[in-house]
């Protein structure tokens, strides 16, 4: 249930990418690398930005221009 959410939240045509604190954020009682192996199982990469927002998530089908 949590990597359908994470792929439901990561599809939304608004948004291509995610703060890893957003996913936290929104995906309660899941911390740290467990989150990771979820956005892994998900079908997200990671992605930094050095712009302060750290952590980035997407999926990689949409994102094929940051690949």
């Amino acid at each position: 249930m949590a990597e359908e959410a994470i792929r439901l939240l990561s599809e939304h045509e608004q948004w291509h990418l995610r703060s890893f604190d957003e996913f936290r954020r929104r995906l309660r009682g899941v911390e740290g690398d467990e989150l990771r192996h979820l956005l892994v199982g998900a079908g997200a990469i990671s992605f930094e930005y050095t712009k302060g927002d750290g952590e980035m998530q997407g999926l990689r089908e949409r994102n094929p221009d940051r690949l």
